[in-house]
């Protein structure tokens, strides 16, 4: 039996429909069939209308308000009833359609305004999450790399027909589905220049932006700066509050006491820069340029800008130059070499001031060290000054104020303990106004007597002694100009002791020295940062004191000689 109209007044309001059986599964059910032979697209197959017919106002009130079709989405066949749920609401008008559920499940909301299409409302009032919005992606076997769900943003190009475009979208990834260890990616896309692009990527160990490398500018606004943190994507340069990307890296800070901080390229080559202003009158700058070869690369500190550009520079090989751009000794400035020796020029002034700010205290102002320690030193002595060799035993000038060049050692002045040169290294010619003097203080000697008969008879054959003769190596150099000089032969005036039965040896007349010799050639070394004057090739005489400190192929050598002043005083006590 069709029924056409059921009213309310008819069943008490409600019409309700049950299934009397009471088998496990038996539900009641509402057929809408249409008698329809031939189902095109877009055929209504039952509708479901709500409506207010007897609305006493009227017009739109007694419209159909809402309803739900069934709308088929093309003809049916033998293997086609693909049919959609229609959704229809109204305003002011009949019910039109706002939402849909196509036959694939697709669900489709449309409104022909700029209004909330979705809205997921919790009145739940604890503190739990909600409302919650689930994407789910039901796989039986998921795995790495699967797509969980994306989020469209689609809108019409200008294309004569209007194409749909997704301009961007939202991707959630599975990174890692291992039980217990897994990891999710995030990837939010935009369309640039017609193709889809990464912007930000969110995986489980980074979160990367541009992973496209495209030409993209990265931008960060602060609270009073449009340019906090600007990362260039035509150059790959950053910028920190600031646009002129004079580098690769370029931090900026503006005022009247500011600073910068440029790292990279550009702008000569920079390499790096660090720069102070202090109220736009002082400019502190340290620079650094890696692109020059090694020997020129060059750091530099220096203040008031380019009107001081080489107060401090480093260069690449290691010296550290003040005054002056380049490592060259005749230039005036400074420079200390790596592992060699500084320079300090000036055209005028003193070069160099080594100083103790010590009232009334001595100490030293120059220490000198070998790979073994301390050999030498210069020491101040309040307004004196002593060069000396580490060792207690060795030796030392010690020039004093207003009293001359007396001999030192490391603790100070000595007395009657230095020589001034040796057997084996003599100084030449000594150029005095007056002649040396020697002690002569009674209170100084002992044993004092007269010549006994013997050394009498040594004195008189002494005198007969004298003979005249010229230097070998003196000859050697100047030949036939070579000078003749007067005196004693040593061997001689030993012999003359001896043939009296003296021995020459306590007689301080007559000296002997012996020593170990050994000369080594040096080759020529050519000029380096340690010897920039180089060494030219020469024979190096070695010495050893006693026969145990010598090697083996060391010449033993002795030289005789006599002290004149008391050789003539000798001879003259025979007269």
């Amino acid at each position: 039996m069709a029924i056409s109209k059921i009213t309310g007044s008819a069943l008490d309001k409600d019409v309700i429909m049950k299934d009397v059986s009471t088998a496990d599964g038996s539900s009641p059910t509402l057929t809408l069939q249409t008698g329809d032979t031939n189902i095109e697209a877009d055929d209504v197959l039952g509708t479901i209308n709500f409506q207010a017919p007897d609305e006493g106002t009227g017009t739109d009130a007694i419209l159909v308000a809402a309803g739900i079709a069934a709308v088929s989405e093309g003809d049916f066949s033998a293997s086609n009833n693909a049919t959609k749920l229609s959704f229809r609401t109204g305003a002011s008008e009949t019910a039109t359609e706002k939402m849909t559920i196509a036959s694939d499940g697709k669900v489709t909301i449309t409104r022909d305004d700029n209004g909330e299409a979705l809205s997921l409302v919790s009145t739940d009032a604890d503190a739990s999450v909600g409302p919650i919005l689930r994407i789910d992606r039901q796989s039986a076997s998921a795995a790495d790399g699967d797509l969980l769900g994306k989020i469209n943003f689609v809108g019409h190009n200008d294309a004569g027909t209007p194409e749909d475009i997704a301009y961007a979208g939202i991707t959630a990834i599975i990174s890692d589905a291992s039980d217990s260890t897994e990891d999710g990616k995030l990837a939010i896309n935009t369309v640039v220049a017609g193709t889809e692009r990464s912007r930000i990527f969110i995986d489980a160990s980074e979160t990367v932006f541009n992973e496209d490398s495209i030409d993209l500018d990265f931008r960060v606004e602060s609270n009073d700066d449009a340019n906090a943190f600007f990362v260039r994507g035509s150059d790959s340069k950053v910028a920190i509050n600031n646009t002129d990307f004079l580098s690769t890296l370029h931090v900026r800070d503006t005022g009247a006491n500011s600073g910068s901080l440029r790292v990279g390229g550009s702008g000569a080559s920079l390499g790096l820069e660090l720069s102070y202003d202090q109220a736009s009158a002082t400019t502190s700058i340290i620079q650094a340029n890696p692109t020059y070869t090694s020997a020129t690369s060059v750091m530099k500190i220096r203040t008031d800008g380019d009107g001081n550009p080489n107060q401090l520079v480093l260069l690449g090989n290691g010296t550290i130059v003040i005054g002056k751009s380049a490592s060259d000794g005749a230039v005036e400035g400074h420079e200390f070499r790596p592992g060699s020796f500084g320079i300090c020029t000036v055209d005028g002034g003193v070069p160099f001031i080594a100083r103790r700010i010590e009232s009334g205290t001595a100490g030293h102002l120059i220490q000198f060290q070998n790979v073994s320690g301390d050999v030498g030193m210069i020491t101040t002595y309040n307004s004196d000054i002593q060069i000396a060799n580490q060792s207690t035993s060795g030796s030392g000038v010690y020039f004093e104020g207003g009293a001359g060049v007396l001999p030192a050692n490391v603790n100070g002045r000595q007395d009657n303990s230095r020589d001034l040169g040796n057997g084996s290294f003599r100084w030449d010619d000594v150029f005095a106004t007056n002649t040396s003097i020697t002690t002569s203080d009674v209170n100084e000697k002992q044993d004092i007597e007269e010549l006994t008969d013997a050394e009498k008879r040594v004195a008189v054959v002494a005198k007969g002694l004298m003979r005249k003769y010229r230097w070998k190596d003196a000859v050697e150099k100047k030949g036939d100009d070579a000078r003749i000089h007067f005196g004693i032969i040593a061997q001689d005036l030993k012999d003359a002791f001896e043939a009296e039965s003296l021995d020459p040896s306590k007689y301080a007349m007559f000296c002997s020295d012996t020593w170990w010799q050994k000369d080594v050639n040096v080759e020529k070394v050519e000029p380096t940062d340690k010897e920039p004057s180089g060494v030219e090739a020469h024979v190096r005489t070695d010495v050893w004191k006693t026969e145990d400190e010598a090697p083996e192929d060391a010449t033993k050598k002795t030289r005789l000689g006599v002290r004149y002043p008391e050789l003539l005083a000798f001879i003259i006590a025979s007269i």
